[in-house]
This record gives C-alpha cells, structure tokens and sequence, in this order.
C-alpha cells in the first residue's frame, strides 16, 4: 500500500497516501470551523433568558464581572418614601434628527447633538434613547409595563441615564414616529431624515428618584447617576404591542441595594 499513488480528477497529479489524508483532515476542518466559530460566539453573546441570561452574564466576559460582584447595580426597587428634594435637572432638548436602529438587545433612538442635560451643574449630551418592556425599576415593588432610558455622557463626569415609566392607556402620538421606523433586520439603523423633539418623552411633573447605579447591560458599570421619574406617562395597548413584538422581556431583574440610599435629599 505504501507504493501505491493516487491521482486527482482533472490535474492527473500524483498524490501520496499521507498527502491525502492531510487533504482530506484539511476539507473537514473547513466544514467544521464555521460551526465552532458559531459556537463560540453564541457563548459570548448575552440575553435576557437561556444560557446568556442575566444570572450568567457574569460568565459569558471577565469584563462583564461587575454584573455579579458589583455592590452599586441597576436597575432597584424604588422603594424611598419621597422623591428628591433638591434642585432638578434642567433639560436642554430641542427638535433633532433622529435614526432608529434594532441593537439586537432594544429598540434605541440616536439623535443628533445638540441635546443637553444639566445635573448638579454638570453638563451631560445626550446619546440616545432605548426601551425596555416591561419596566427595569420598581415603584414600591411595582414594575410598568415599559421603560424608557435617555442615556447621557460627558468626557469628565461619565453617564447620565434619566428614566421614564410608562403605564397603558391613552396613545402617545410621537412614539408612532419611532414604531414605525423599526428596522426589518436586527444590527440595522433607519435614517429618512425625520424629525424628534427628545423632551416629548419627559413627564410634566418633574419628581424623581435619584442614585448611583450602573448600566443595565453588561459591562454593568457603576458610577451611572440615575434619575427616575415617579410620573409615569401612558402608551396605548396597540403601541406596546408593537414594542414587545421587537422585545418582550428585555428588562434586568431587580439588584440589592447594598445599603445605598437616594441622593440629593
């Protein structure tokens, strides 16, 4: 047998036997690399439920170590029996340019700078803002049907992220704007021009709960200063709908508070 040679199809080139078998392992890693490269992606991905769920984001990264050690996380249960005292943030939004884009973990609104955001006297712009269904806090042990984050940054002080809930009732007219610019594929961002004033999504009565947390998704970094207005506003049952058909159950459970109390009363 080790004489013996073989030939290829249309080349005629001999071909020993030990070249072969080195051809033929070659063309079986090329079937199965793709498969171990999806593999390993799928365990570096994170979710909402299943083996990347929240219990386990802690796993999936070493930077994603903050979602299972961290003392200062988000989202709670705003259980304090008053809102913040002190002086409020001052919004600075204006009518912007808005694109809508499918994350593969929230619907996000991208805006055009010029969005502002004034906490402690410190300037914050604003990024973008996302939702999650159902809401990510609590009021008193009470979670709302959605959620919406406005998330704020500056280069000195770091994230900002106001929160807003929402209860089911009436419809709210600008939120159409942004259903009906979801994305068909997950990754993909919607630009056709249109316009969005960010404050729409502001409550008028301005009470909130204030307190340093983190983001809600990994990496779970702290150091965010959080406000959360106690007011919800209302979306219609057909406009959360919409919402949970993109993402139903996009919400962290609820994190110990570790002894924090709000700020800024």
């Amino acid at each position: 047998m080790s004489s013996r040679s073989y030939r290829s199809g249309s080349s005629g080139t001999a071909v020993g036997p030990g070249l072969l078998l080195i051809l033929l392992l070659a063309s079986a890693f090329a079937v199965l690399a793709p498969w171990r490269s999806l593999g390993s992606e799928s365990q570096r991905s994170w979710g909402y439920a299943g083996p990347g769920g929240p219990e386990q984001w802690a796993d999936l990264d070493p930077k994603f170590a903050a979602c299972r050690s961290g003392k200062r996380q988000s989202p709670v249960d705003l259980r304090w029996t008053a809102p913040a005292s002190g002086k409020g943030p001052v919004f600075r939004y204006k009518p912007s340019r808005f694109r809508v884009i499918d994350t593969g973990h929230a619907v996000q609104v991208n805006f055009d700078a010029g969005n502002t955001f004034l906490l402690d006297e410190k300037i914050y712009r604003l990024e973008q803002l996302h939702f999650h269904t159902a809401s990510e806090h609590a009021l008193s042990g009470a979670r709302l049907p959605l959620e919406v984050h406005l998330v704020h940054r500056s280069e000195i002080d770091g994230i900002a992220v106001v929160a807003v809930l929402f209860r089911e009732g009436s419809a709210m007219g600008p939120l159409n704007r942004v259903l009906s610019g979801i994305p068909e594929e997950k990754g993909e961002e919607a630009d056709w021009g249109a316009i969005l004033d960010p404050s729409v999504f502001l409550p008028e009565k301005r009470t909130y709960y204030r307190y340093e947390g983190s983001l809600t998704t990994p990496p779970c970094t702290e150091g965010v200063a959080w406000s959360v207005f106690n007011t919800p506003l209302e979306l219609s049952a057909e406009q959360l709908a919409r919402l949970r058909r993109a993402y139903a159950g996009n919400a962290r459970p609820l994190q110990a508070l570790h002894g924090r109390r709000p700020a800024n009363y």
